[in-house]
């Protein structure tokens, strides 16, 4: 009886160390606290806001918005070329030439008119003596600088030979304008030259097609 005491009190003692001993316990480690969004970096990178734009296309000007813009403020020196666009015949026809004074925009301009299927090519650029087509004789213009433009292909006569356009000096009496001319009608070629009161002023050349019909280049100059 004794022996049977002893043994199940060991056995007691034995089941007792085994429940409260904590390196046999199979517990899942505690999980990490969840990120929150301060301490998460972000992958998503957000671009700068656009700056803001001029509803107006960037080749129409402020000041006259159904100008389509070919050749921006600047000073040519060098040749400046505006591809022809129109396949002869027919040859376009300047029917038209006429001077105005945007004193509020700071300008003065000089349009021309040409009847036909689409704006004739042309070259422009500033020259020391604008001369006379086929013949090279100078063209007396007054002022300080001299600016030419030529078309082609373009005529400034009708099917009879006769002028489309007054022939001779134009002096419309502006600030820069001092006075523009026709130079040549000559083989397709027509040409003007410019004097400005000016060495050399800014230009800006422009197109626009009327609701008549005609297709009109314009050639801008700053009153400075």
């Amino acid at each position: 009886m004794q022996r049977l005491l002893t043994l199940l009190a060991a056995t007691a003692l034995l089941a007792a160390c085994t429940t409260n001993d904590p390196t046999t316990a199979s517990s899942a480690p505690a999980a990490p606290p969840a990120s929150t969004a301060q301490d998460t970096p972000s992958t998503t990178s957000t671009a700068p806001a656009a700056p803001a734009t001029n509803d107006k296309p960037a080749d129409t000007p402020a000041d006259d918005p159904g100008l389509a813009i070919r050749y921006n403020w600047g000073v040519p020196t060098e040749e400046v070329t505006v591809a022809d666009r129109v396949s002869v015949p027919p040859v376009p026809v300047l029917v038209e030439v006429k001077a105005g004074d945007h004193t509020a925009d700071g300008y003065e301009r000089v349009t021309f008119a040409f009847r036909g299927a689409n704006f004739p090519g042309y070259r422009f650029h500033y020259v020391k003596q604008v001369v006379q087509d086929g013949s090279g004789d100078p063209v007396h213009l007054p002022g300080r600088g001299y600016f030419q433009i030529v078309f082609n292909p373009a005529s400034a006569h009708d099917d009879a030979g006769k002028a489309t356009v007054p022939i001779g000096l134009q002096r419309p009496g502006f600030r820069q304008l001092s006075g523009y001319q026709l130079a040549g009608d000559y083989e397709a070629y027509v040409t003007y030259g410019f004097g400005f009161a000016a060495s050399r002023p800014q230009v800006r050349i422009g197109e626009r097609k009327r609701p008549d019909g005609t297709y009109v280049v314009a050639v801008d100059v700053r009153r400075a």
